[in-house]
């Protein structure tokens, strides 16, 4: 009856839900009817590791497959993994290592003693280095110097008199670091053999300062080269992994280095693999890298590439081999304890697992934490019956989607993507946008006026619309129709969809509606208590039904703003004032304006009628200019005919210079108007639209 913990789980939960867990060396006769001594943790489940690099072990069951990870764990043309953060790179890398171990013998693998090589480097590179490794021909030379001196380092050579005296003789013309050179002698001479894994040797070249690379390159990289390729004679499969993760930790801000190390890695490995039949480099690298690569051996390199992609149906199965290897349940129901969660903002039931997942970017690891957190919220498994149990347990599990999906969103942003800010602080990026976002849901006037206020209070100096940042990081969707269909579908981006071009990629449509991730909600609403959730689900490829749209335009006010163009500056302030009104409010809205709405190609006295039929309501900007404007007066009273056809009222007046009431037009002067006097009079306009939206006059 231990009340000890591992992991979030009692020990008497895991032994009820599974007796099983006990190794079989406690289940001897009488032995547990005995004082056994054994700690608690010995026969606990297995928690749920979200981390490949700390799995103690990896065998098939751990592994997720579709046709092109088939043919990778299968054959060996596909060396070169590719992939975002947390789509299984290393599990997959770990796992081919381990295959390769198991089924050839007579094999060297490197590294040696490790699953793979987890690249380090040095924490302050010599400040003469910083200007070559922008380059990647530099990072390629380093990757090519430090694979081919691993390999022969690594390898059991037998050589006879002559060979080793030629070896020796050519190693002698080199120059290379300490204590490299020593090692490679005595490995020519069969005296010793040393371990050293690649990134150890780049480590050391590192290290030693722009002067001894520079003429290590010179000197000494054909001659390692025309080694490695004459005495590396047998199968050797050399592992090397999580560079990203290295250069992330020592060139935060680097970019440009980011991205050209990376290059250099994937040349080198390719290029080694390719020039020695022997020898294959496995590594991997991260999917915004490889779609920065413009190198003229790009064409050649795909061929080698394995890039991963999951679509929702993977997803879900891989979700399920995770329940499988970590619970004693088949089915994401019995795990969580119900097929189906209600949504309290949409009032409406969904598939649990399509809750879950939208709720990610499509990332395997962010399923992970989430089914580790709720994996420690319960106690027991399988399906709840008792429906005040049911509701409890639905409540904590939408709980724990939300706020595990929002950490993850916020260190994804924070620290995965850091390097795609380009010096800007992520944190800062966030802290000032995020509680400018009033609703799940926003017209393209929202989203241009949240950028604006953004990009002036905050000096941003990154992209000029901070939306095509959270765009392009698969945290901004939009309604468009289906590329396999006429329907309308949400759609977001995919991780393996990022695109460098930041400033160009956001559609901007007018008409179109932009979508906050649900990831954010959580985020946002604690930056912000006026957030609206809009009672639309969210999600990419989630179909943008009916219903949607009629809610979506119940809430949504359109405006047409009738004015004078000799008004333009007073009238653009006023405009904006009445859109941060709108959104301090958080309402969705649309406002037609000439200057914003008028596009090239179509006759303009169409496109205003379109934007007069389809507005709710039209604000008069009454001046003396625009009183004495006759397309001004064609406006405002083709929507004054609502009055008559449709018994409406949808006119406001709004006076911006000295003109009087009395100066008014016979057919507004009986409808209520207002003067301009900075904030007050807006806020008034703004809840009495806002009025007659909700309560429409008859």
């Amino acid at each position: 009856s231990s009340t000890g913990l591992w992991g979030g789980r009692r020990v008497t939960d895991a032994f009820t839900r599974n007796p099983t867990a006990i190794p079989l060396r406690f289940i001897a006769a009488g032995e547990l009817g005995r004082s056994a001594k054994f700690t608690p943790w010995e026969f606990i489940m297995p928690s749920w590791n979200v981390d490949a690099q700390f799995a103690t072990s990896v065998n098939r069951k751990y592994i997720f497959s579709n046709t092109k990870i088939n043919k990778f764990l299968e054959g060996y043309e596909k060396f070169i993994v590719v992939a975002s953060k947390g789509m299984g790179k290393t599990l997959l890398l770990r796992f081919k290592k381990q295959q390769i171990e198991t089924e050839k013998s007579n094999i060297l693998t490197i590294p040696f003693h490790k699953t793979a090589d987890y690249v380090e480097l040095p924490v302050s590179p010599s400040k003469d280095l910083i200007v070559s490794l922008h380059n990647f021909v530099f990072w390629e030379d380093l990757w090519k110097l430090s694979i081919a001196i691993s390999a022969l380092l690594n390898f059991p050579h037998k050589l006879d008199e002559l060979d080793k005296k030629t070896s020796c003789r050519e190693l002698g013309r080199t120059y290379l670091p300490e204590p490299l050179k020593d090692e490679l002698l005595a490995a020519f001479e069969g005296i010793s053999i040393s371990r050293r894994s690649p990134s150890e040797i780049l480590d050391i070249f590192l290290q030693s300062g722009k002067k001894t690379i520079e003429k290590t390159r010179s000197t000494s990289l054909q001659i390692i080269r025309k080694l490695f390729l004459d005495y590396i004679s047998s199968s050797c499969f050399i592992f090397i992994d999580s560079f990203d993760q290295a250069l992330n930790k020592v060139f935060p801000d680097n970019l440009d280095v980011w991205c050209a190390a990376q290059h250099g890695l994937m040349t080198a490995a390719w290029e080694s693999s390719r020039h020695n039949r022997h020898v294959k480099v496995y590594i991997s690298i991260r999917q915004e890298a490889w779609a920065a690569f413009a190198g003229p051996e790009r064409g050649n390199i795909r061929g080698s590439v394995l890039l991963i992609e999951y679509s929702q149906s993977d997803l879900e199965n891989i979700f399920l081999k995770a329940i499988s290897q970590y619970e004693t349940v088949k089915t994401i129901e019995d795990f969580v304890g119900f097929p189906k969660i209600y949504n309290r903002y949409l009032r409406s039931r969904e598939n649990i697992f399509g809750y879950i997942c939208r709720h990610t970017i499509n990332v395997p690891r962010w399923l992970m934490f989430i089914g580790s957190e709720i994996s420690n919220s319960r106690s027991g498994r399988g399906i709840i019956t008792d429906d005040k149990r049911r509701k409890k347990q639905t409540r904590k599990i939408a709980d724990i989607v939300n706020r595990i999906s929002a950490k993850e969103a916020y260190e994804y942003i924070r620290s995965q993507m850091r390097p795609f800010f380009r010096g800007d602080d992520p944190v800062v990026f966030l802290n000032n946008l995020l509680p400018k976002i009033n609703s799940s849901v926003l017209t393209l006037s929202n989203i241009k006026r949240v950028s604006e206020k953004f990009c002036v209070e905050t000096e941003w100096a990154g992209s000029q619309h901070p939306f095509c940042i959270l765009y392009n990081l698969c945290l901004l969707g939009f309604v468009a129709r289906s590329p396999s269909s006429t329907k309308k579908v949400q759609l977001f981006k995919k991780p393996y969809e990022f695109d460098w071009d930041h400033e160009e990629i956001l559609p901007l449509n007018p008409d179109a509606y932009y979508l906050i991730h649900p990831s954010l909600h959580f985020l946002i609403q604690n930056k912000n208590y006026k957030f609206n959730f809009n009672k639309v689900r969210i999600g990419d490829g989630i179909t943008w039904t009916t219903a949607f749209e009629k809610r979506i335009q119940k809430e949504k006010v359109k405006l047409f703003i009738s004015y004078s163009h000799g008004d333009w500056g007073v009238v653009n302030s006023i405009v904006k004032k009445i859109e941060d009104c709108l959104l301090d409010k958080s309402i969705l809205h649309d406002i037609w304006l000439d200057k914003w709405r008028m596009r090239g190609g179509k006759w303009i006295q169409d496109q205003i009628i379109d934007g007069l039929t389809n507005s709710d309501f039209l604000i008069f900007m009454v001046s003396k200019k625009s009183l004495g404007s006759k397309p001004v007066a064609v406006e405002w009273k083709s929507k004054f005919k609502q009055k008559f056809t449709e018994g409406e009222d949808s006119i406001f007046p709004f006076i911006i210079d000295d003109t009087s009431f009395d100066e008014l037009p016979e057919f507004l002067s009986n409808i209520f108007s207002y003067k301009y006097d900075e904030e007050t009079s807006i806020r008034r306009l703004v809840d009495d639209i806002l009025f007659w939206k909700a309560e429409p006059c008859a």
